[in-house]
Parts: C-alpha cells; sequence; structure tokens
C-alpha cells in the first residue's frame, strides 16, 4: 500500500458514538484488536497472540504482536484507529483497500495507519510478525477534550512509512 487512500464514509463519528451500528459496539468494547467481518466482531488475527495488552489497565488501545504464518485475512471493515508494524524480516504481500489493490513488499518497521471505516484485506506470502494497535475514536475525543481541543484533527489513511528502528524501538 502506498499513498493516501480516501476514507470510507461508514465511519464512527466520536461525537455521535455509535452511528456505525450495533457491532460497531462490540470493537469498542473487546480486548483484543479487532474488526467487523460479515456482521462480526472477530479478532483480526488468528491464533493467540506472542504478546498483548489484555492485561492492562487502559481502555481503548489494545496492542498485540504476533508471530504468524503465511495467511490470508480475508475483507474487513476497521472500526477503530489501527496501526500495524511490521517487526520481521521482509515479506511479501497483495492488498486491496478502498477500491484499490496493489503487491508490495514490507520491510521490518514499515508502518501502516487506518482511519474507522475502512475496508480492506490482505495476503502475506511468508511469515511475518506485526504489532497491532486498536485506538477507540472516543479515547481521541477524550483526549481532545482534556486538552481543551476544538474536536479532532482529520486523519488520512497512510501505508508503507517506514520509521527506522532506532527511532521508533530504540530502548535505554
Amino acid at each position: 500500500m502506498s499513498g493516501n487512500i480516501r476514507k470510507s464514509d461508514n465511519t464512527i463519528d466520536p461525537q455521535n458514538q455509535m452511528s456505525g451500528g450495533s457491532n460497531h459496539l462490540g470493537l469498542l468494547t473487546s480486548k483484543r484488536v479487532s474488526v467487523l467481518r460479515e456482521g462480526q466482531v472477530v479478532p483480526l488475527l488468528p491464533g493467540r497472540p506472542v504478546m498483548d495488552s489484555t492485561q492492562s489497565p487502559w481502555n481503548g488501545l489494545y496492542l498485540e504482536k504476533f508471530d504468524l504464518d503465511a495467511l490470508h485475512i480475508s475483507e474487513h471493515e476497521h472500526g477503530t484507529y489501527f496501526l500495524r508494524m511490521h517487526s520481521s524480516k521482509r515479506v511479501e504481500m497483495d492488498w486491496k483497500s478502498s477500491g484499490r489493490s496493489g503487491h508490495t513488499a514490507v520491510d521490518e518497521g514499515s508502518l501502516l495507519f487506518l482511519t474507522p471505516g475502512t475496508y480492506d484485506s490482505l495476503n502475506w506470502h511468508g511469515p511475518a510478525q506485526p504489532i497491532v494497535v486498536s485506538i477507540d475514536p472516543l479515547l481521541l475525543k477524550q483526549m481532545a477534550d482534556q486538552m481543551e481541543l476544538r474536536g479532532l484533527p482529520e486523519f488520512t489513511n497512510l501505508g508503507r512509512l517506514r520509521m527506522s528502528k532506532y527511532v521508533c524501538c530504540s530502548r535505554k
């Protein structure tokens, strides 16, 4: 994925909390990084994460790390802000999102950011160790209110953003 992708009109409106329908409530209360697939709230990735935030006191911010073989992730809708960082060696993948599709290689440190309402599917051609993060739009609304901001900033989907592992993952 590269460049900006237009956001779907089926987003959750933090001002009107549940504008996306009753299934979005399950997305916002799940302790897993979850999506809507065929009208059901399901975890985005199969199996158990090797690391996650399910025992943390956080509400609205969920993090999972997986060690996966090649796999297909069927079409789904993101009901939250979504961030994926690729934390393993290069892997080839096919993607479809918002009426576009492509084939790309994803390197260690590559980031993908999607906004609520984005539909996509992926086919990873090799093993991957993604770190995925789900951020509830209501959490961002609460943060904006606490900082006395007028509304939320506009976010745009971004793919293949490259972060140096020394910038994003350094340990001191």
